[in-house]
């Protein structure tokens, strides 16, 4: 849900975002039927936190990453790094309270504020994310007027996929903004 909450602060602070870029960034399918029952079937069975438990031997295991990441998650998941598989599975052993995220995310479309996105933004996509579809990343660049990047081969896992791939589009956004200053929080 990281994107719907960097937009959120982008348009509740613009003066305090310089720059927005979203990853694969939930929020507009979020808000279908077919969205909200897998949310809240996720919310109820957390599957995040079973697989947490087993983080090692799922990072160890090709077959054990294709079983947990491969239809949803990752374009080929037997391909991620233990360390990726590390990362992405330890938050979600603490995950308390699923069904709540999820219930926000359902509720919460962003497409009504997004004209009120002011600092430049970039959309990153993976070209085989099944979790959020590819439509929502030319929606989200369409109504940001921002580019869009898809990242061939890649899933919703795109940053685990691909770490150096995405580092750099975003380094070259990030230059392309020009110096970031920085913001003071209060």
């Amino acid at each position: 849900m990281g994107g719907v909450v960097a937009l959120r602060l982008a348009v509740a602070h613009p003066a305090r975002v310089s720059a927005l870029a979203l990853v694969e960034s939930a929020g507009i399918s979020s808000t279908s039927r077919r969205a909200e029952a897998f949310l809240a079937l996720t919310g109820l069975l957390k599957p995040a936190r079973h697989a947490g438990r087993l983080r090692h031997h799922i990072a160890r295991r090709s077959s054990l990453r294709a079983l947990t990441f491969g239809y949803w998650g990752a374009g080929l998941a037997r391909d991620l790094t233990a360390e990726a598989v590390l990362g992405f599975l330890e938050g979600g052993r603490d995950a308390t309270d699923v069904a709540a995220a999820s219930a926000a995310l359902v509720r919460d479309d962003p497409r009504l504020d997004l004209d009120r996105v002011a600092c430049p933004a970039l959309v990153l996509w993976g070209a085989r994310d099944r979790m959020v579809p590819l439509e929502d990343g030319f929606e989200y660049a369409r109504r940001l007027r921002a580019p869009i990047r898809v990242v061939a081969g890649a899933g919703h896992l795109l940053i685990g996929e691909r770490p150096e791939e995405c580092a750099s589009i975003l380094e070259d956004f990030l230059d392309g903004v020009g110096e970031v200053d920085e913001l003071p929080l209060e």
